[in-house]
């Protein structure tokens, strides 16, 4: 079953007396439990392609369906609602608040999404334990290395039990073994929770950690991966 997908979509922005095309006419589809990664160079669209599929941009054109919802016409207040309900983030920075622990990132992200206080604490414990930190649950940001601080902001992306996680260069900070690490691990959680994830990146050495390698050149997909 598919978790998202774009249908035919168009997003463009102006550029002095010019419009530039950052999504033309892309449509693409996700299966639930699966990893794709989006490649291409600086500038081909893939910020705004995470952007529309995470509701944070309208298309021009075109339809955005996450699982048997279309969210294209969706109000502001909706689109809010269906990124705290249906969607999780993991960014390029880890994003985490300082004066938190781990579970208070979590809990934090829970209390957005209208999650009971109780239930999201076992939740919460739960994912620091499937992410391999469990053991860092009281540590804040700057007590955890990078690699720990992107666990902890996959675990936080999960604690909503999302639909689709949109990951933006989530290993640019880190070095090639923790990359991997967290490519893996963001496959597994994918897999394991059929959760449907469309990950962003410039490093080609991960590429073949996902499941789908789709490729994206001046707004337009050239390459979705298929088989």
């Amino acid at each position: 079953m598919n978790a998202l997908a774009l249908h035919n979509v168009c997003l463009s922005f102006a550029d002095g007396d010019e419009r530039v095309h950052a999504l033309d006419h892309v449509s693409l589809t996700i299966a639930a439990g699966e990893l794709v990664a989006v490649s291409g160079a600086s500038g081909s669209g893939k910020s705004s392609l995470l952007a529309v599929a995470g509701a944070l941009r309208t298309p021009e054109s075109g339809q955005v369906v996450i699982g048997d919802s279309d969210i294209t016409a969706a109000s502001p207040r909706e689109r809010a609602a269906i990124r705290r309900r249906d969607l999780g983030f993991v960014f390029q920075q880890s994003n985490l608040f300082e004066a938190l622990t781990s579970t208070d990132q979590l809990l934090y992200q829970a209390q957005l999404a209208g999650i009971p206080r109780a239930t999201a604490r076992v939740t919460a414990a739960e994912l620091l334990a499937a992410v391999g930190i469990s053991d860092k649950a009281d540590r804040r940001p700057g007590q955890l290395s990078g690699g720990e601080r992107q666990r902890v902001g996959i675990a936080r992306a999960l604690i909503n039990s999302p639909r689709v996680i949109l990951a933006d260069e989530p290993t640019s900070a880190l070095d090639a073994a923790r990359a991997r690490e967290i490519v893996q691990l963001l496959r597994d959680q994918t897999h394991q929770r059929q959760v449907a994830t469309v990950m962003v990146t410039h490093d080609r050495d991960i590429l073949a950690e996902a499941d789908r390698v789709v490729t994206i050149r001046d707004g337009r997909i050239v390459d979705n991966g298929a088989p």
